[in-house]
């Protein structure tokens, strides 16, 4: 034991550096603190007087700093203010949508207050951003009476545009907004703002008054000639819209005096810019989620998509944004569904005409997210993403490659199907949407057994070749034909998609019987191998409890047949096509739609504020503080660990006692709020649900995700009709529109 001893190597001790924070320049700490968290960057802001001078005194640390996750409210909305001062989009927006809907700044807030205030900062918005998407947000449909706060932002920032420099986005959507309403009299004033904000340089209004010329003009082949080539100019711009449309006259014939080279080499470069998606590294930056709960969100919002027969772009624009959310922002499993159906809100919003309000998006989800929840979300999407909603999607790069390739309807539908079957993987982010929809067209010419299937004008055009597409082409089959669909929790096949395009109007092209596998690979002259977890038959399924415990799916002709009642929201703001406020009123009984002498009865559309669990955070400052104090009792976890590594960079890189887990449980142990969360069973677990009293299923604790009302079938659940949902919170149950009164709701179903 003696001789042990004497042989045993001594063990190095890390001593810690005499290098930390303190020490490094002032513009490495500006690296350091620029992009921070809001309330990391006051927490800082707080340690040393050395901090708070450097910080106020570089206005570019206020421009980056993020506001992710916070809410403007009394505590902290003079630090919302000072952000935009040195023009924080993120802050401007958030700030904007706070006052629009009296959400979390004041209690007793007046509509003529906000809605000045509202104005100011849209318009502060619309010059930053290169898109404009303010107007979604005060679009009708408006209260009867005029006094909304909605109204009054429009008639503020009208009259803004009138009396002093407006930028050409402000004015964009001044007249997209009077474009909405059916007076003609509106519909002038609009096209004389649209011609005011292309004179300006807008290139969204230079596109609406060129659709309006060409279908003036469309018999005249010098005004055709002349058109392409106004359009040609506005499409130097970087609208994605503008450039479609240009693109799509090049398909049809129109070059507008170029040659087939020139259109070759544009449309060509605007295919190389598409990048891939990024999809399949998401869940690097979710830990709480994975690809199973988005599967289950998007199979979900498809249906929602196809119950209010919107477009396909809607669906597409949609999960587009759910993703470049979810690559920026971690996102908890109880807000998944939040984030979803908000995001369908901001797009029917954007590029419908019927659209989905803010109280039927918190009634899609049977009370699970209330109205107020539903109003943050969205200010959050629009502000994490600095406005820019529309991107290009691989249904826009689909229909420039079907009209290249001069496809018959069916190949069209089986092309359009296969796009939309890959917003359900994650798999596919690796790939751009334009090597998507290239390939997407490509294997729907070759199912169909067409003759070139991939035509050597489509490379010239595209850029690429056969070679190019072969492996998203094999995926593609892979996923539609040879993998099984997810289930659910009760081993119901997830098949929104197919039962959609199983219908006569897409030619049931989801029916069609194809080729196999190996067949395919032959054809392409590639290995036909399967990776072992490419299939699922005999695997067990996927227990996942997303939607409703309850859910029943429906088949599609029942679905179907209770659209029709279910496309009209029973609430009071509703599509411009309308329905008679007195014959709503009748049919919901006792719920009352008056809000006289508050301006916010076209805005508000549930009573009572938010019932917020959490307490706000409130970024005091300390300014008589010299000496520093404890960082970690005031960092979050990831800025303390970043702040830890530093200071123990110079190390003994022989030690063995530090690592990067290290790190990050002691920077957990530090870190104030750390509570350890129990882990709650794996998605897989055959624990995710148990029977409850009444012999329902319901999610255990701790479950993938909270159930929520199944909207396939049209109908409202057994415990809407008299019973309480568990996830309605106490004012919920106070207010008119609570469980009490769907009742009267019978006539949807």
């Amino acid at each position: 034991m003696r001789e042990q001893r004497r042989n045993r190597v001594p063990r190095t001790r890390s001593t810690r550096s005499k290098y930390n924070i303190w020490c490094l320049p002032e513009e490495v700490q500006l690296l350091l603190f620029a992009g921070l968290p809001a309330r990391d960057l006051l927490s800082v802001r707080a340690v040393h007087s050395k901090f708070r001078n450097l910080i106020d005194s570089n206005p570019s640390i206020w421009s980056t700093v993020h506001f992710h996750g916070e809410w403007p409210s009394p505590g902290n909305r003079t630090h919302f203010e000072r952000a935009v001062e040195h023009n924080n989009i993120e802050a401007i927006i958030k700030l904007g949508v706070a006052y629009l809907y009296n959400e979390g700044i004041s209690e007793d807030g007046k509509a003529a207050n906000n809605s000045s205030q509202t104005s100011k900062y849209f318009c502060k918005a619309e010059a930053l951003s290169p898109l404009p998407f303010t107007w979604l947000f005060i679009r009708p449909p408006w209260s009867a009476s005029g006094t909304c706060c909605k109204a009054m932002v429009f008639n503020n920032m009208k009259n803004h545009c009138k009396t002093k420099a407006s930028s050409s986005s402000t004015m964009y959507c001044i007249a997209k907004i009077l474009s909405l309403f059916d007076d003609e009299a509106k519909q002038k004033e609009a096209m004389d703002w649209y011609q005011k904000a292309s004179n300006h340089g807008s290139p969204h209004a230079a596109l609406v008054t060129w659709k309006n010329a060409q279908s003036q003009n469309r018999l005249d082949p010098g005004c055709s000639l002349n058109s392409i080539r106004q359009l040609r100019e506005c499409a130097n711009n970087s609208c994605i819209d503008v450039k479609l449309t240009l693109f799509e006259c090049y398909s049809k014939g129109q070059f507008g005096g170029l040659t087939k080279p020139q259109i070759a080499e544009s449309i060509s470069q605007l295919v190389k810019s598409s990048r891939p998606m990024g999809t399949s590294d998401m869940f690097f930056q979710q830990q709480n989620l994975n690809a199973s709960m988005r599967y289950i969100l998007i199979d979900w919002l498809v249906e929602v998509t196809d119950m209010k027969d919107f477009d396909n772009l809607t669906l597409h624009t949609a999960v587009r944004c759910i993703d470049r959310y979810l690559l920026l922002q971690p996102t908890t499993r109880s807000n998944l569904q939040l984030l979803g159906i908000s995001a369908m809100v901001i797009c029917s919003r954007l590029l419908e005409k019927d659209i989905i309000t803010i109280r039927e998006a918190a009634w899609l989800t049977d009370g699970t997210y209330a109205y107020e929840e539903v109003v943050r979300m969205i200010g959050e999407i629009v502000a994490v993403l600095h406005g820019q909603i529309r991107v290009p999607t691989v249904l826009d790069f689909l229909k420039l490659f079907c009209n290249l390739a001069a496809v018959d309807r069916q190949t069209e539908f089986l092309a359009q199907f296969l796009a939309e079957m890959t917003l359900l993987y994650t798999e596919f982010g690796s790939n751009s949407p334009a090597t998507i929809a290239a390939s997407a067209v490509f294997l729907s010419r070759m199912l169909l057994q067409q003759d070139f299937p991939w035509p050597s004008h489509m490379v010239e055009f595209t850029g690429y070749k056969v070679v190019d597409i072969i492996p998203c082409t094999l995926l593609l089959f892979r996923k539609c034909f040879v993998e099984p669909s997810l289930t659910d929790h009760r081993d119901v096949t997830l098949m929104a998609i197919k039962q959609r395009y199983s219908e006569s109007d897409f030619m049931e092209v989801s029916k069609m019987e194809v080729m196999k596998y190996t067949e395919l690979c032959s054809m392409l002259g590639a290995q036909s191998v399967l990776d072992d977890n490419s299939t699922r038959e005999d695997d067990e399924p996927c227990h996942m409890d997303f939607l409703s415990p309850n859910k029943e799916r429906m088949d599609q002709s029942e679905l179907s047949k209770d659209r029709d009642s279910m496309v009209v929201t029973p609430f009071v703001e509703l599509s411009e096509a309308g329905h008679d406020n007195s014959v709503l009123a009748s049919e919901l009984g006792n719920v009352s739609f008056d809000s006289v002498g508050t301006g916010y009865e076209g805005d508000q559309e549930s009573e009572g504020e938010m019932e917020v669990d959490e307490e706000e955070w409130s970024m005091d400052t300390h300014d008589g503080l010299d000496e520093p104090i404890d960082i970690s009792s005031e960092l979050s976890l990831n800025t303390f660990s970043a702040i830890l590594a530093v200071d123990v960079l110079s190390c003994d890189s022989n030690s063995e006692d530090t690592s990067n887990s290290d790190l990050s449980s002691l920077a957990a142990c530090f870190s104030p709020g750390t509570k350890r969360s129990r882990q709650g069973p794996s998605p897989g677990s055959r624990r995710s649900y148990r029977i409850n009293a009444g012999g329902k299923l319901s999610p255990c604790k701790g479950s993938v995700l909270q159930p929520v009302q199944n909207v396939y079938s049209g109908r409202l659940r057994s415990h809407s009709k008299g019973h309480q949902h568990k996830n309605v919170t106490q004012r919920q149950r106070r207010s008119q529109f609570g469980c009490e009164n769907r009742v009267n709701l019978e006539y949807l179903s």
